[in-house]
């Protein structure tokens, strides 16, 4: 009875793990789609078709190493991981 109560507890936390860290993914997720439709907006939003084009071919190239690892300053994505340290 008792090792029955110990493996559903068990089985309970590790699904609430799961669906937290599904939690935070999708907010995660939420917040880059937002932020790169503000980015193609601003780019839509210059004058000049150079202009434009250039600015959608720098949110679709491939970051540099040095800033691969790094969520860009002041985003939504660095505020949610400060919160999910605290």
């Amino acid at each position: 009875m008792t090792l029955s109560l110990l493996t559903i507890l068990a089985l309970l936390m590790g699904f609430h793990s799961v669906v937290q860290s599904s939690v935070k993914q999708g907010e995660l997720l939420r917040m880059n789609v937002a932020t790169r439709a503000q980015a193609e907006w601003r780019c839509h939003a210059l004058q000049g078709d150079r202009q434009r084009a250039h600015c959608l071919n720098q949110l679709d190239a491939a970051p540099s190493e040095a800033v691969a690892d790094l969520p860009p300053d002041n985003t939504a994505a660095v505020q949610v991981a400060q919160i999910a340290q605290r």
